[in-house]
């Protein structure tokens, strides 16, 4: 009896197989999230945005303009994509007071194009479109992808 407990230990042992670094790789996790930062210079003036997405979802955004001589506004955005536009409300701290309008981005390649147009109040006091068909979108200050600066 000891010795097939002894031959089977011993063929336990001479197959073991040597233990390697692959062994211990551990996966490291994949973050769901993105963190894509566009800028647009256009003289003294510029626009930044921040837009954190899962997926083909917007999560969180921040923008801010800086016109050049004018009062500097920042906030947040919360809204969606549908396809290549993304819209938007800004909530943003200008002159003491909190305010919310709609915001309107075309992609176009890597880079994105504010949209202006008519706009009017709505029940809530925020500045919506009118009319999205009156959209004209601004290719002459486009906000190029940068690198994020991680202040988020």
């Amino acid at each position: 009896m000891n010795k097939i407990l002894f031959f089977g230990l011993l063929l336990l042992i001479s197959c073991k197989k040597e233990m390697s670094a692959e062994d211990f790789k551990i996966e490291k996790p994949v973050n769901p999230f993105a963190e894509i930062c566009y800028q647009g210079v256009r003289g003294k003036d510029t626009i930044s945005m921040t837009l954190i997405t899962k997926g083909d979802k917007l999560q969180y955004g921040k923008l801010s303009y800086q016109y050049f001589e004018k009062d500097y506004n920042e906030g947040t955005l919360v809204g969606a994509f549908y396809g290549d536009t993304l819209i938007a409300k800004y909530s943003f701290q200008s002159e003491g007071a909190m305010s919310v309008r709609e915001v309107i981005f075309l992609k176009q390649g890597k880079n994105y194009a504010e949209g202006h147009g008519p706009v009017r109040e709505d029940q809530d006091g925020r500045f919506v479109f009118k009319d999205y068909k009156e959209i004209q979108f601004d290719a002459t200050f486009p906000l190029l992808e940068v690198p994020c600066n991680k202040e988020l």
